[in-house]
């Protein structure tokens, strides 16, 4: 039998066929997949820009984010784009659980968590990113921000951004600005222990 690449005669046994094109040539001649186990000439193989792994052409898949040819065992699908990447370039969303591109999530601010961007919420002071229910609203301005960014009353248990709060200036107690009285003679306002029955 002839080698269809030497042109050479063979024995009937020292023949194999290519996977890739089908043509009967010494078994010499031809290279495994590491993917598949199957045989085929070397120019029908590509090298993984990974791993390295040799791989039947068509076993090779490209990534669609960095144009590298990669192994199929190291290629996932982007939820949210569809599109066919190496794995490392995927992260898991903590809001669907889903795993996407990273260039489509964001970092919160308060949790340091992932999220798709489109999912996320935005502090209204600074701009930063959020999981949905980890901001909380000033209770004067009524803005939703990050909690590290409010501080407590003195007088109860009502948080603000520290720009809307009031001092009293007699105990230098930072309230919410109504948690404050008025002393009708004098026009001062003041936290109620500072009060007569009759001055407010």
């Amino acid at each position: 039998v002839a080698c269809e690449v030497t042109g050479g005669l063979c024995l009937p046994t020292e023949i194999a066929s290519s996977a890739v094109s089908g043509r009967k040539v010494r078994r010499d001649r031809l290279v495994m997949s590491d993917h598949s186990k199957q045989w085929a000439l070397p120019d029908e193989t590509v090298r993984c820009d990974v791993s390295g792994e040799l791989l039947l052409r068509h076993e090779a898949i490209q990534c669609e984010e960095t144009g590298d040819m990669l192994s199929p065992r190291l290629i996932a699908t982007c939820a949210l784009t569809r599109k066919r990447v190496h794995k490392k370039e995927l992260a898991t969303c903590e809001i669907t659980g889903q795993r996407v591109l990273r260039r489509e999530l964001e970092r919160s601010a308060v949790s340091r968590q992932l999220g798709i961007r489109g999912l996320m919420v935005r502090d209204e002071v600074d701009g930063s990113y959020a999981l949905p229910g980890e901001l909380e609203a000033c209770a004067v301005t009524r803005k939703r921000v990050n909690p590290d960014k409010l501080v407590q009353s003195a007088l109860s248990d009502r948080k603000a951004l520290p720009t809307a709060m009031m001092t009293c200036p007699e105990t230098q107690l930072r309230v919410c600005p109504d948690e404050l009285l008025t002393c009708q003679a004098t026009g001062i306002q003041a936290v109620p222990e500072c009060f007569g029955i009759d001055e407010v």
